[in-house]
């Protein structure tokens, strides 16, 4: 059974950070592979979603070198333009794209507190599947280690930083703490 996360209508502002991301990644896969059955409405949530991504984001992203801007966009293949004057980064812009790349880096990232006895955690102590290596199926636990009191489904295992770590997850909890499409196929 392969599982997708899905696009929703939940406010943004009540999402986690992980849960961000991984509909931000369900809205681009839909955008990219054509499946999105309303394009508008799906690159409207994309947009909203990293908004808020952006908002929750300490890292400042570079500026322009001819306009002093800081918004970037690029196609898909095509090189980066600012968004305020349409620059075209190319070959004499590496550094200034690796920090752009850096900084988009940092707003896909889900954010990451401590790790605590080999898992992730985020601030308010809830184990967050922001690099999954694997999901199994089976789980020796009965309930899920976010505290949500369900029914443990899956094994998560991660990696962070050289550290692996295999936890309990409910189906819930796991898509809506960043288990991405692609990190499940059981």
């Amino acid at each position: 059974m392969t599982v997708k996360h899905e696009i929703t209508d939940r406010p943004v502002e009540d999402l986690s950070k992980a849960a961000l991301v991984a509909e931000w990644n369900e809205a681009y896969e839909q955008l990219q592979s054509g499946t999105a059955l309303d394009r508008d409405s799906v690159w409207d949530r994309r947009r909203e979603l990293w908004t808020e991504m952006r908002n929750r984001t300490d890292a400042e992203p570079p500026e322009c070198p001819e306009c002093g801007g800081d918004r970037w966009k690029q196609s898909m293949g095509g090189p980066k333009h600012c968004s305020d004057c349409g620059l075209a980064l190319g070959e004499d812009h590496a550094e200034l794209i690796q920090a752009i790349d850096s900084y988009w880096s940092s707003v896909q990232a889900a954010e990451v507190v401590s790790t605590d006895g080999g898992q992730t955690v985020d601030e308010n102590g809830t184990v967050r599947a922001d690099s999954v290596e694997d999901v199994s199926e089976h789980t020796n636990s009965e309930t899920c280690s976010y505290d949500c009191e369900d029914e443990a489904d899956y094994d998560v295992t991660m990696r962070r930083n050289s550290r692996e770590a295999t936890f309990p997850a409910c189906h819930s909890c796991a898509v809506d703490n960043g288990v991405r499409p692609g990190d499940w196929d059981v």
